[in-house]
């Protein structure tokens, strides 16, 4: 859609491409400006200094009579057609470029036509530039192949943490778990703390990351480690920053907290407790 390329890579012109947004979406966050008489003012300042020069190198040339005076106009006129032409291309002018601003159509956000009405002038250093659209954000799915490091993406996912405790938590994104946990930089994972008497946990344990029906660990080099008991197996101690996937019914022990991966929530803390310890 033209209305989302950048403004160096297509001539922009009021040709309603944009008519199918609603225009309180196309203007949304943008600021009406309030200098636009100033503006004015700067373009015809352009246009008269032009002429002078042009009249000045003119005569300075050898120039006689009224040859000075031709072309003195001329330029008046050649720097009048210019601002208009790149008014009409960018809404903008040399007055609204020193001052910021921008001119646009208020139905399709684009530079403003002059032939049209429904002008408005926006301040780009108070708000959003009308020419940079911000997309919406994308409803998220349920899709594994959409998880990557780093991204802390919603998913529509049944497994939940049952803690020895009674402690639970659904597992909707990617997670670091630990007493009391931190993003490193760059990252934005989700952060669950969990009360830890024993003090085996590190403050930063492990990494989970959830799909549909297992779970990626990673320890993150803890001090006391994490190990896995797949359903029916025993504990097995899991390598620093190995990412190792876990099937739904296994149990996880972070040091010597002990946690089991389920693909719903439990009933009762009861039956929490009863099941964490099976």
């Amino acid at each position: 859609m033209r209305a989302f390329q950048p403004v160096s890579t297509s001539p922009l012109q009021s040709d309603g491409v944009r008519t199918p947004v609603s225009p309180t979406r196309l203007l949304d966050g943008v600021v009406r400006a309030d200098r636009r008489l100033l503006s004015l003012l700067l373009d015809v300042g352009t246009v008269l200094v032009a002429a002078a020069v042009a009249g000045g190198l003119a005569g300075s040339a050898g120039g006689s009579g009224r040859a000075p005076v031709v072309v003195a106009g001329a330029a008046a006129v050649v720097v009048t057609v210019l601002l208009v032409l790149d008014r009409h291309r960018t809404g903008q002018s040399a007055g609204h470029r020193l001052l910021r601003l921008r001119t646009v159509d208020r139905r399709t956000a684009l530079p403003h036509v002059l032939a049209r009405g429904a002008a408005l002038t926006v301040d780009l250093r108070k708000g959003r530039d009308p020419l940079h659209l911000q997309p919406a954000p994308a409803t998220a799915v349920s899709d594994r192949n959409q998880w990557g490091r780093g991204k802390n993406v919603q998913l529509v996912s049944r497994l939940v943490l049952v803690a020895d405790d009674g402690f639970t938590h659904r597992l909707e994104s990617a997670t670091i778990i630990g007493r009391n946990p931190t993003n490193p930089p760059g990252m934005d994972h989700r952060l669950v703390g969990v009360t830890d008497l024993s003090r085996t946990m590190s403050k930063s344990h492990a990494l989970l990351e959830p799909s549909v029906d297992s779970l990626i660990v990673v320890d993150l080099s803890s001090t006391n480690g994490t190990a896995v008991a797949r359903p029916g197996g025993r504990f097995e101690r899991i390598p620093p920053r190995a990412r190792v996937n876990v099937p739904v019914g296994s149990r996880i022990a972070f040091g010597d907290k002990v946690m089991e991966i389920t693909d719903s929530a439990p009933a009762s803390p009861g039956t929490q407790a009863s099941r964490a310890l099976a």
